[in-house]
């Protein structure tokens, strides 16, 4: 099933790119049609597209037809004209910054596409069939739209309509307004706009949704399901750049996974918060699952990590565990260390050994027989190794010393605490505590209050124009994790 298919325009917009160094305006090639544009962003949410429309048999065609594809739309409507090139546009931009169009459409490979060239299948599996009144301007595609529009309305599919009033395309305003008034005719009520308008404002300006206890917003893809948890802010990445680019500014702990459906043979990135729980054992490479809204699953594998605090607990205890990583790390180099000193030391000693054997060898034999003695047995000269302690007797001195001064401060620490009145002792205990950990759980609170998602979803392109920040109660909503029973 499609979700939306359009029918109309694709062309090519050429946009000012400033100036060549003779002061010579420059133009960006950028692909461009309203009715494209629309299912361009319904594909960045998720949902399945189709265009029906036409292009020339030109580079500018086959620019817009890989354009469609790579942007996850069904291009099997678009039609190719052997003979009337792709309709190119050019924007200027006023004092203001005011757009105002240049259409090179006189004929365009848009306007050409009949009845004949539609693929009336795309349209019967259609939900919502879009249209605007660029298509309206002249014939054969006039027609043509007109007669897709009534076979959809005929299916009961929804019908969607965009004005989208450009003067210098009509021959009159009259003929403009009849066209128009036609279409809306045929499009769903304004009931619907409005209803679906307010579901827009709900996720989009007042977040409503979002920070309701019962539903989610549009923009939340899933469910990722990792390490003994459930993360339910997940949401698409379609700009991998410009996510890594501004995620950071979240202040969130943000997993970064590549999902794969075997069965349908798709692909697509996520990122999730994860705002419970702690992180040791969150990786890159670490599997999860991750469940999208329709309730298909997904292979999901961490890809990358941007670390922020959760929670104050675990800021808490964070001190102690970098502590006890350093002294293992610390350790393990110095094991390594030695280990290698060690193995250095007896392979050299095993090829010295080596050496004098082949050097013994080959005076024997330059010597002849006359040289050897008959049946002597073999001497050895040198003489046994034996452990000189004097040797090491300055650093069994150092670590004994070492030892007893640890020794001796752990014993009066203790006799000092044991001191104490009963009600001292976990006093002591809260004040040592907090001066180890209470830096970090200052500056995790400080942290955790600024957690916002709004850099996350400009990221995908959204204009957020507020900080929609994640309180400490609410960001533990946003991820359970599970229990295991006792």
């Amino acid at each position: 099933m499609i979700d939306i298919l359009a029918l109309g325009e694709i062309l090519i917009d050429f946009t000012p790119s400033g100036e060549n160094r003779q002061g010579i305006a420059l133009f960006a090639r950028n692909p461009g049609g309203a009715p494209a544009n629309v299912l361009a962003m319904n594909a960045k949410l998720g949902g399945s597209s189709a265009f029906i429309g036409k292009v020339g048999k030109d580079a500018f065609g086959a620019y817009l037809r890989s354009t469609l594809v790579n942007s996850g739309i069904n291009d099997s409507g678009l039609v190719t004209d052997d003979a009337i090139p792709t309709t190119l546009a050019f924007v200027q931009l006023d004092e203001k910054g005011d757009r105002s169009f240049s259409f090179y459409r006189k004929p365009g490979a848009d306007m050409m596409l009949t009845s004949a060239e539609i693929r009336w299948e795309l349209i019967d599996q259609c939900r919502v069939f879009h249209f605007g009144s660029v298509s309206l301007t002249d014939e054969p595609c006039r027609a043509a739209t007109f007669e897709a529009a009534a076979y959809a309305r005929q299916q009961g599919k929804r019908v969607s309509f965009d004005p989208n009033y450009r003067p210098f395309l009509w021959k009159s305003e009259a003929d403009a307004r009849e066209q128009m008034l036609k279409s809306i005719a045929m499009a769903d009520k304004l009931l619907h706009l409005t209803r679906d308008f307010y579901q827009l404002l709900r996720n989009y300006v007042t977040l409503t949704d979002f920070y309701s206890s019962t539903s989610k917003a549009i923009f939340q893809a899933g469910t990722l399901y990792i390490d003994q948890r459930a993360c339910d802010f997940c949401v698409r990445v379609h700009d991998a750049a410009a996510m890594a680019a501004q995620a950071a500014a979240s202040g969130m702990y943000l997993v970064f996974c590549h999902c794969t459906d075997a069965t349908r043979g798709r692909t697509m990135d996520i990122v999730a918060a994860v705002t419970v729980g702690d992180t040791q054992n969150i990786a890159i490479g670490k599997n999860g699952i991750f469940y999208d809204r329709q309730g298909h699953d997904w292979d999901a594998r961490v890809t990358s990590v941007i670390d922020n605090p959760i929670s104050i607990g675990q800021a808490a205890w964070s001190p102690y565990r970098k502590m006890a990583a350093f002294i293992e790390e610390k350790v393990r180099s110095m094991a390594a260390s030695k280990e290698s000193k060690l193995t250095e030391s007896a392979t050299a000693q095993i090829d010295a050994k080596a050496e004098s054997a082949a050097a013994a060898t080959a005076e024997a034999a330059a010597a002849g027989p006359q040289a050897t003695p008959a049946a002597q047995p073999a001497v050895s000269s040198a003489a046994p190794t034996t452990f000189d302690i004097a040797k090491f007797a300055g650093i069994f001195a150092a670590i004994g010393m070492a030892i007893g001064f640890i020794g001796s401060f752990l014993t009066s620490l203790g006799r000092e605490f044991m001191a104490l009145a009963w009600w001292q002792m976990p006093l002591c205990l809260l004040a040592i505590f907090l001066l180890i950990s209470g830096p970090s759980m200052f500056i995790a609170w400080l942290k955790l209050r600024k957690r916002n998602i709004s850099p996350i979803l400009n990221a995908n392109g959204w204009a957020v124009n507020a900080a929609a920040k994640i309180s400490i109660r609410f960001g533990n909503a946003l991820s359970q994790q599970a229990d295991f029973p006792l």
